[in-house]
Order: structure tokens, then C-alpha cells, then sequence
């Protein structure tokens, strides 16, 4: 839906820009996570899942008997690694237009670079390796079997573990280094600096935003896994991403806008 709501921006002020690696970052994060909310849609209301389809439709690229076939992997395991592979690739698209904007308030300094690169890869690396160990903990069950006790649409997880809670928890680190920088340089540069720059009020407000947003998210998310609400998983971790995606698009548009 925010798609539509904000096409016309997109086509004014992406499709006919350079080419460049903001361009190239804002379509991935954007349009790959309409790919993985159609997916989930249809994981979530078909009436013809089986225990095998439901585990290959959340591996996204459905390659897992490919994978099985012509070199004996576990099924999980590349589960695992084609599901994670396009969130985690997706949800750090995202997370990059974010350093693209800090470093950019601070006026691409070399340190702050440093800082950010760093964090990136030390909050990251271990997010993959949490969501990883995750998504091969999921066991399925269709809908359709359960009878009675549900509509037949869809799969139903019947196991999981809550190591994913690490992946929320690395994710926040990051974004909460990147907030701090963001105040830090407001700080310094001080309100009547930032009151006579549009730009800098854009950045300083959407950045806000997206991390406020997204902090929640988590934090939500966090505590319904630990509640053992495994019906809400697929779709929480659906809809942090989406969110992910719309968030960091709003930001670059209300940048190329400003």
C-alpha cells in the first residue's frame, strides 16, 4: 500500500536519478520486501500446504530440494540459509540507507565511517548467525490437519526456539548507535543551526521516527516470542521488515524532497 501512496515521489525522484548505490540499496530493501509479503500471504491463507511445502515456501527461494539433491544438505539447514539470506540481506539494504544518512549529517567523516561500519558488521554477523539457528529450529504442521481446530489455510509452527530474540536485540544495538551519532552532531551543531536548514530537520525527523518505530517493533516482537506465541512469529518478523522497507524509502524520498 505505501508503495501506491508513494509512487509518483519514487518515479520523480528515483527512477530518473544517476544510477548510484542509494538508488541501488532503496529498490533492493523496497521491492524485495513486497516479494517476501506476498510470499507470507499466501504461506498464511493457502488451503493446500503440506509439512514439505510449508518449509519450502519459507526458505522464499524454494530451493531446498535443489540444494538437497545436488549436494545432500539438511533441509534446514538450507532453509535456514535461503530465508535469512533475503530478510537479513533485505533488512540491511535498509539498515545502510540509515548510515548513508548519518554519515551524510556528519558530513562524511572518515571516523565517524569507522564507527559505523563496525558496528554494522559487529551487530549483523551475529544477527544472521541468531536468525539463522532460528529458522532451522521451525517445525511445521498444515493448518488442514488440525481439523476442527482451525479453517485449513495456511501452516502452523509447532516448534521454534527463542535464539531469534538475539537478532531483535543486535538490531537495536545498531540502530541506537546510529540515534546517538544522529543527537550527538544535533547537539553540536544546535537548534538554530538545525531550525534554518529544511534538510537537516528531515533528516533529524525521519531518522527519529524510524528509530522509535522500529524500537517498538522489536521490543513487541521480543516479548510475544518469549511468550510462546508461536503463531505470531512469521508474521511479526514480516512485519518488521515490511517496516524496515517503508521506513528507510520514506527517509530517502523526504531527503531527494527537501
Amino acid at each position: 500500500y505505501d508503495v501506491l501512496l508513494t509512487f509518483d515521489a519514487e518515479v520523480n525522484y528515483i527512477w530518473w536519478s544517476k544510477w548510484s548505490w542509494v538508488k541501488v540499496l532503496f529498490f533492493l530493501t523496497r521491492y524485495s520486501a513486497l516479494v517476501e509479503a506476498i510470499i507470507t500471504i499466501y504461506l498464511q491463507s493457502s488451503t493446500e500446504m503440506t509439512p514439505s511445502s510449508c518449509s519450502t515456501l519459507f526458505s522464499v527461494t524454494g530451493c531446498k530440494r535443489r540444494y538437497n539433491a545436488l549436494y545432500g544438505y539438511h533441509a534446514h539447514l538450507v532453509i535456514g540459509w535461503c530465508f535469512q539470506g533475503m530478510f537479513m540481506f533485505g533488512a540491511a539494504a535498509a539498515e545502510a540507507i540509515i548510515m548513508l544518512r548519518t554519515w551524510a549529517i556528519w558530513d562524511r567523516n572518515q571516523f565517524v565511517a569507522y564507527i559505523l561500519g563496525i558496528t554494522f558488521v559487529g551487530t549483523f554477523i551475529p544477527a544472521c548467525f541468531f536468525v539463522h539457528r532460528f529458522l532451522i529450529s521451525l517445525q511445521f504442521v498444515p493448518m488442514a490437519e488440525l481439523g476442527t481446530l482451525s479453517d485449513g489455510r495456511g501452516c502452523f509452527i509447532t516448534q521454534s526456539n527463542h535464539v531469534v530474540t538475539g537478532a531483535y536485540v543486535c538490531l537495536i544495538a545498531f540502530d541506537s548507535v546510529v540515534v546517538a551519532l544522529s543527537l550527538y552532531k544535533a547537539y553540536e551543531l544546535g537548534y538554530s543551526h538545525l531550525s534554518r536548514s529544511k534538510l537537516l530537520q528531515t533528516l533529524y525527523r525521519d531518522g527519529t521516527l524510524y528509530y522509535i518505530v522500529l524500537l517498538a517493533c522489536s521490543v513487541i516482537s521480543i516479548a510475544v516470542i518469549l511468550a510462546v506465541n508461536l503463531e505470531f512469529v512469521i508474521l511479526l518478523v514480516t512485519m518488521q521488515r515490511v517496516l524496515y522497507a517503508v521506513l528507510s524509502s520514506r527517509i530517502l524520498l523526504h531527503i531527494r524532497q527537501a
